[in-house]
């Protein structure tokens, strides 16, 4: 239509069609609907993101709460030391799963400024990260112990990981370091990670709540490829790891009279604190929930709808599998339990494929999606 206005333009010289013919585009851009791929984060995601962010901003400020009375406490202050570890401790796993449940969320406020990295550095693929905390603890430099100064610094010596790895050394510390010069250093250490998480997650809590720009320019499409790039961060980048870790356990000789515990590799978040599967199941539980408030149902024919009922049930499958490890790890463990667990990680990693080419040859074409960039290719 638009060519045929324009040739009969030029052939009358006609002034008025002219105009029409610059005026066309408008009055199709007009006409023509948005697509579901540019469509703005809707309503009830919105909900459930400020929501999700908001229990990371609480238990940050709980963590930095709970590390001031852990080293007040381990100074002669206020209440038992042990007590006050005990609640660390759980003030530390209760961040850590929270924050597992958004942290595949890698796009919008989580590059700005490096603030999902300043929470959690990962994946170290190269132990780049793991070299350097463990320098830091043997030189134990003064730039760590202070806010500003700690910001400055590498984002791998920040976060969920130092502490963790702060935490472990200091509860089992390594040969030479348990003086007292080491013990205040982790504890200083520990409040300062722990006060820049809480700022942290402040800022991440604000950036990611209903109605700011930070969301609003996120497009439905690229919600998707979240979701698609968060089945392959579970399947492809720990569970993977984590049947790797048990296969290497399984192979080593061992007493069947005395079994062993499995200890995961580092390459799987929170495996020192032995809540690697936890945070997984966490990550799966964050996913589904995600995939629940995109309301997905009301963008599609009724004819396609058994495509979303199948990535949900082959997500919820795999949530239910890992789940059910969820005490795995750090107990003694026989090889006949190992090689069954083996088995269950194997299907919960399996299923995460599946549900991730599902999403790709059925659920996307339904939605007039194409495959984009996600936040972990090339990574």
């Amino acid at each position: 239509m638009a060519q045929f206005i324009s040739r009969l333009a030029e052939r009358r010289h006609h002034p008025r069609l002219a105009g029409l013919m610059l005026l066309w585009p408008m009055v199709l851009n007009a006409a023509a609907p948005q697509s579901i791929a540019q469509q703005a984060t809707p309503v009830a995601m919105q909900s459930y993101l400020a929501s999700a962010y908001g229990q990371v901003k609480q238990s940050a400020a709980a963590l930095d709460e709970a590390t001031d009375k852990h080293c007040s406490a381990a100074a002669g202050k206020g209440e038992s030391a042990a007590d006050a570890r005990e609640a660390m401790l759980s003030a530390f796993e209760t961040l850590a799963l929270a924050w597992s449940r958004v942290s595949f969320i890698r796009i919008g406020p989580y590059r700005e400024d490096h603030a999902g990295q300043r929470m959690q550095f990962w994946p170290d693929k190269r132990g780049s990260g793991e070299r350097q905390i463990q320098q830091a603890l043997i030189s134990q430099p003064e730039a760590l112990t202070a806010p500003n100064t700690l910001r400055q610094q590498s984002v791998a010596l920040q976060g969920l990981p130092a502490y963790e790895a702060v935490l472990k050394d200091m509860i089992q510390p390594a040969s030479g370091s348990a003086s007292t010069a080491s013990a205040n250093f982790h504890c200083d250490y520990l409040e300062t990670l722990a006060e820049n998480m809480a700022a942290n997650s402040r800022a991440l809590a604000e950036r990611m709540s209903e109605g700011t720009e930070a969301i609003e320019a996120i497009t439905f499409a690229q919600w998707m490829e979240v979701v698609r790039g968060g089945l392959q961060i579970a399947g492809e980048m720990k569970l993977k790891a984590v049947a790797q870790s048990m296969r290497a356990h399984l192979a080593k000789p061992a007493d069947t009279a005395t079994p062993e515990a499995v200890e995961l590799t580092r390459k799987v978040p929170f495996s020192r604190s032995h809540l690697a599967m936890a945070s997984i199941g966490a990550e799966l539980e964050g996913l589904a929930a995600l995939l629940e408030s995109a309301q997905i149902e009301n963008l599609l024919q009724s004819s396609d709808a058994g495509y979303l009922a199948s990535v949900r049930f082959q997500l919820a499958q795999a949530g239910k599998a890992v789940e059910s490890l969820d005490d795995l790890e750090g107990k003694p463990i026989s090889a006949a339990a190992l090689n069954d667990a083996i088995g269950v990680v194997d299907y919960a990693s399996g299923m995460l494929a599946q549900t991730g080419s599902d999403m790709m040859t059925t659920l996307y074409p339904a939605l007039g999606l194409s495959r984009g960039f996600n936040s972990m290719d090339g990574d």
